[in-house]
């Protein structure tokens, strides 16, 4: 048998850009996560980053300084694909562009 004691309250939750410390009006525009996995002397660790589509840009831009040239072509070769399906395809184009 089941007997609730205390109902279940809704959770108001509010949101800051990690970035910038602005707080977003109605909803996160973008999740960032970084998982370490094994190998990593961070292994089991995971970070998770609020921001806008303005902190988006400075991160492509620090990627995009730092990814190496092999991960760049393959990128490109993503980007070049003709296989937009959906605007989510169109949207990773996008992005990929900023990469390369």
């Amino acid at each position: 048998m089941k007997k609730i004691l205390q109902p279940a309250q809704p959770e108001h939750t509010i949101y800051y850009s990690d970035f910038s410390g602005r707080l977003f009006e109605h909803f996160v525009p973008v999740t960032v996560k970084i998982e370490c996995d094994y190998g990593s002397e961070y292994d089991g660790a995971r970070l998770e980053f609020h921001l806008s589509d303005k902190g988006l840009k400075k991160l492509l831009k620090f990627l995009n300084e730092n990814l190496s040239e092999d991960t760049k072509k393959e990128l490109k070769k993503e980007l070049d694909c003709d296989c937009v399906k959906s605007s989510c395809d169109y949207n990773n184009k996008e992005i990929y562009k900023k990469l390369v």
